[in-house]
């Protein structure tokens, strides 16, 4: 007899098997360096936060934070979709890659020069209050360089090569690190540590550029032709990526007009962790676009069969996520920004709820744009910003943060079973729930161990998540399949 899994003594799996098998491996390497970076990056900036939170306290901070959710505006409307459209192009044509992204390149540093003035110029008539305006002020740089970072990087995304864009994001977080501890500890001020965010950025973009340039030459040309064949599409594209973008951070800018610098700080501190963990959602998404695209080019039930796969991946990576950070809430902000931010901890279990649909619509978001239902997925956002501020704008003034975090996990919900119904409808997908009751099991017995450790909540988390990990990698399911793979991949 022969372990299971394995092909019997002589057999040879066929040439569309060791595809699959290798796709599978590229996939799940490329998502776990991106994972893995993420975990790195966001620890260099959990420490710069830790610094930056203590030494400036929860006023401060908050102006810094309301400077910095403003500042994201910019980065996303000058993005205008065209990352996503540019993906798209050259992994359906791989020997486009130099014109398109060429050709792209003028396009992108003029969008994102006209967008951060218009950005400014908004600033200084809104009734920001004066920290918050010149903390926009000096960091609007730092949003030019984070557009041409975008702009170079779908190179590294189409090719699979992510690895080098988590090393250039790593070094400039280091440096941004760095420079902070530096500014604080001679007591620079609030702006220092701006400028050595902007600092960061920029060293973030030339390295990017450096590592593309080993791939491909970077020719930069003039092409309207191109430029009309990229803003075409990208136009409702755009409208759904920077409506969601903005919708992310709106409740942020809409406290800062709303309540004192001191809520703004407190909601900051808690939406650091959950903005974090959503990153690892975006790894997946990031990884899976390109394959998408191709499969939808030559066959689409590939293409849902992968999007079960990946649902089935987010539905087992949110649930431990959800349960740390709030089981960890009062533990995560007492150790990192300190007691003056204890009124974080409940704005933080509330917003740790909104990772269930985060993680979910990940996939589901690429899935659509890959099989190019740009318009429909620019309203379902549009639908999801205008539900955003208007309960925020009804909300935030009587019931303060609390109720903003509220809405932030009702807003995730809208959007997720918006776009379930559309993927059900539109694009013939019907997902199999075959793997919730495993991961459900996982999770009550990840949660059973805060009840019987009630004091010790840190060692509670741990044997929960080992735990968990255990179940799901002895239950038959995605999990235990994509350990094999790769398993059998490293030994290949």
């Amino acid at each position: 007899m022969t372990p299971a899994g394995e092909p019997p003594t002589g057999a040879r799996p066929d040439g569309a098997e060791l595809d699959r098998s290798r796709l599978s491996v590229r996939l799940a390497a490329n998502s776990l360096v991106q994972v893995v970076g993420t975990v790195l990056a966001s620890a260099i900036g959990f420490v710069t936060f830790i610094v930056t939170a203590r030494v400036l306290g929860p006023a401060i901070y908050g102006d810094l934070t309301a400077a910095n959710a403003f500042l994201y505006v910019p980065t996303v409307l000058a993005e205008v979709g065209l990352s996503m459209v540019v993906v798209r192009e050259i992994s359906a044509d791989e020997a486009s890659t130099e014109d398109v992204v060429g050709g792209s390149l003028p396009l992108r540093a003029a969008i994102g020069v006209a967008t951060v003035t218009l950005s400014l110029l908004i600033a200084l008539a809104l009734p920001f209050n004066h920290r918050t305006t010149l903390a926009i002020v000096v960091g609007s740089p730092g949003a030019f360089f984070t557009v041409m970072t975008f702009a170079v990087q779908p190179v590294l995304q189409a090719r699979l090569k992510m690895q080098w864009a988590v090393i250039a994001t790593l070094v400039g977080r280091l440096a941004t690190l760095g420079l902070t501890v530096a500014a604080l500890t001679g007591g620079l001020g609030y702006l220092a540590v701006m400028g050595a965010t902007v600092i960061g950025l920029g060293l973030t973009l030339a390295l990017s550029v450096v590592f593309v340039r080993r791939l491909m030459r970077i020719r930069l040309r003039v092409d309207v032709s191109l430029w009309r064949r990229l803003i075409g599409p990208a136009l409702f594209l755009a409208l759904a990526l920077g409506t969601a973008s903005i919708t992310a951070r709106v409740d942020t800018v809409l406290i800062s007009l709303l309540k004192p610098s001191r809520d703004v700080g407190l909601y900051g501190a808690a939406y650091k962790f959950v903005d974090v963990s959503t990153l690892f959602a975006s790894a997946i998404g990031i990884s899976l676009f390109p394959v998408f695209s191709r499969f939808f080019a030559n066959d689409g039930r590939r293409a849902r069969d992968l999007l079960q796969k990946s649902l089935d991946v987010v539905v087992a990576m949110s649930p431990p996520l959800v349960v740390l950070i709030i089981g960890l809430a009062a533990q995560i902000i007492h150790y990192s920004a300190g007691h003056e931010f204890s009124g974080a901890v409940p704005v933080l279990q509330l917003l740790a709820l909104s990772l269930f649909f985060v993680f979910l619509r990940a996939p589901l978001s690429r899935f659509q744009i890959a099989a190019g239902a740009y318009r429909p997925l620019a309203w379902m956002m549009l639908a999801m910003l205008a539900f955003n501020v208007g309960l925020n704008l009804a909300l935030i003034p009587t019931y303060g943060i609390k109720a903003a975090a509220v809405v932030n996990l009702a807003t995730e919900f809208l959007g997720f079973a918006l776009q379930l119904g559309f993927v059900w409808k539109r694009l013939a997908f019907r997902p199999s729930v075959r793997y919730l009751p495993t991961v459900a099991g996982a999770t009550v017995l990840m949660v059973v161990w805060f009840a019987l450790l009630p004091g010790v909540p840190i060692a509670a988390g741990i044997a929960g998540a080992v735990l968990y990990s255990v179940v799901l990698l002895w239950a038959p399911g995605v999990i235990r399949d994509l350990a094999r793979d790769v398993l059998a991949g490293v030994r290949a």
